[in-house]
């Protein structure tokens, strides 16, 4: 499909499927599927290296470093993206229970609330509704 450029004042625009700004990616139909992504690929890169150090600090340190790393990306403009579908937040929900599981060396196979309640930390969607 042909997207005609627009003009404004000598300038061309094209349309384009997705725009970062301000940090966040935005798509053209509001999906946030492109920003949960982006985001799933900086909390991989955390969970690598919670698994790398858990052995050497202590679960205080890893849980100020789970603030650090790892909540902050998830609460940064949450208002906008958390209200998207859970197949598209299915995938960032998954990376964050292993990053909280790596941190208590729990199995993977526990169930998930038990380690959410010992850590006193949020799920994303406890995150969204606060």
């Amino acid at each position: 499909m042909f997207i005609p450029k627009k003009k404004i004042n000598d300038s061309c625009f094209q349309r384009t499927k997705c725009v970062k700004y301000l940090g966040v990616l935005i798509d053209s139909s509001l999906e946030w599927s492109s920003h949960v992504q982006y985001i799933k690929s900086k909390l991989v890169w955390a969970s690598y290296l919670f698994y790398k150090i858990r052995n050497v600090v202590s679960v205080d340190v890893l849980k100020m470093l789970y603030f650090s790393l790892v909540h902050c990306h998830l609460k940064y403009c949450i208002v906008s993206w958390g209200t998207s579908t859970n197949f598209v937040l299915q995938p960032l929900e998954v990376v964050h229970n292993n990053i909280l599981r790596t941190i208590t060396y729990s199995n993977y196979r526990c169930h998930i609330t038990s380690v959410y309640k010992s850590l006193n930390i949020l799920k994303l969607h406890d995150i969204y509704k606060l």
